[in-house]
């Protein structure tokens, strides 16, 4: 424990990460002012509400996914410079803690980062721009509940790879590789071999990003709209900490520590 109590106490002051957190809280702040000052400017502006301003957040919310990606680089990039790992070892810390301690640690410094900006966001919406139809605080609260396990996911795929490659910057490229280009190539797959597609929409960022009601009305649908998506999410979030944990694991146990 205290070892995992070092490595918060060290990413939580981390300067990277805070200028990142007020990098990614500015944006949301931007986009909040940007709608404020227009509806100041102009009274006959109608995007100036609850239900335009959060439909572009839960509209792009794959993004929360690169939030992991970019939190876990910060983390292991600040423990190659300080080689932290090398002297951890010779205190005995056996490489299983530190490989899942370090995930651990990196999925609480997540979840804070997940948290703080997703209420930000919804209290500066609340505060700072007119009220509409209230159901969009639904759609949401239920993003957010089915994001949170993917986000997860995603970082534990980016801990694999990352706590096992030299260079931080070459070892984000498998990553977003995995994240972004694989889900397209399955898809496109797909055409000839039907499974192919339907395991691309299993991906996280399948799962994430909005689609197509073919079925139904033609309109924008949400994987996490309804509880079993929710459930969906979760399985998938809790099946990729699984396989990438267990993948990068084994590939640190054999990882030469310079």
């Amino acid at each position: 424990m205290n070892y995992l109590r070092s490595e918060l106490y060290r990413n939580l002051h981390s300067r990277g990460l805070k200028i990142a957190g007020v990098c990614m809280l500015g944006i949301c702040v931007a986009v909040i002012g940007i709608l404020t000052f227009f509806r100041q400017i102009d009274t006959t502006f109608r995007y100036a509400n609850w239900q335009y301003a959060l439909s572009l957040f839960y509209c792009s919310a794959g993004s929360f996914l690169y939030l992991a990606v970019m939190l876990e680089y910060f983390i292991d990039n600040n423990e190659k410079k300080e080689q932290t790992v090398k002297h951890s070892l010779s205190f005995g810390i056996t490489r299983k803690k530190i490989y899942a301690l370090r995930y651990v640690d990196a999925a609480a410094v997540s979840s804070v980062y997940f948290a703080v900006l997703g209420g930000s966001i919804a209290l500066l919406t609340y505060v700072f721009l007119e009220p509409s139809d209230p159901k969009v605080w639904g759609y949401y609260g239920r993003m957010l509940l089915g994001i949170y396990p993917l986000l997860l996911g995603a970082l534990a795929l980016t801990h694999c790879f990352v706590m096992n490659m030299e260079n931080a910057n070459i070892s984000i490229v498998p990553v977003i590789s995995i994240l972004t280009v694989l889900p397209q190539v399955l898809e496109m797959a797909g055409m000839k071999f039907p499974f192919l597609a339907k395991i691309a929409r299993y991906m996280p960022n399948a799962l994430a990003q909005m689609g197509i009601d073919m079925e139904g009305t033609g309109g924008l649908s949400f994987t996490w709209d309804t509880a079993a998506g929710i459930g969906k999410c979760w399985l998938v979030g809790i099946a990729w900490i699984v396989i990438f944990g267990l993948i990068g694991y084994f590939w640190y146990r054999k990882k030469e520590i310079k």
